[in-house]
């Protein structure tokens, strides 16, 4: 190959790639009702600590999060704490962190929609397996208790008890 043709090459390669990996990257709105149905439990919980572990053969951080759960909307839960995994974290001076996935902080309090772990991560601490959030970012509707407001993207709630507890 010639080398002046490598800088040409290189921009098409861009200019026709960036539109593909803009799609695939773009959220999605994700309705209450498929939310619902996906999540085999949904409970409203506060985050009460935080502890972020690398995957098995060290390509990804995990952040497992414990959840002091205060009441179940939807199937069975006995227990008085969840732990609910995020993508991404850090681990000692490595970080990784995705654009419009959920991630949690300490004291934050809310309603998961929740499923079992699909690849069966299991907790540090418990050996018991780890919860998802359906819909990521969406799945978690976070409280505004001054305001008395829930919220995730591209859905608000005026009112937690009237609005939202009635819709779940």
């Amino acid at each position: 190959m010639r080398p002046h043709l490598l800088p040409i090459l290189l921009g098409l390669s861009l200019t026709f790639s960036i539109p593909f990996i803009s799609a695939s990257q773009s959220l999605y709105e994700v309705s209450l009702s498929e939310k619902v149905a996906n999540a085999s439990l949904i409970i409203e919980g506060k985050v009460v600590q935080k502890e972020s572990f690398w995957n098995s053969n060290r390509s990804m951080i995990y952040t497992s999060n414990k959840v002091e759960v205060y009441k179940v909307f939807k199937g069975s839960y006995q227990q008085s704490f969840l732990e609910i995994v995020t993508q991404g974290g850090t681990v000692g001076h490595e970080s990784i962190e995705g654009s419009d996935l959920l991630t949690l902080t300490e004291n934050e309090l809310g309603v998961f929609f929740c499923f079992p772990n699909a690849i069966d991560l299991r907790s540090a601490s418990t050996g018991e397996r780890l919860w998802d959030v359906y819909s990521s970012a969406q799945g978690f509707f976070s409280y505004d208790l001054a305001n008395q407001t829930a919220s995730a993207p591209f859905v608000r709630y005026a009112n937690i008890e009237t609005a939202l507890y009635g819709e779940l």
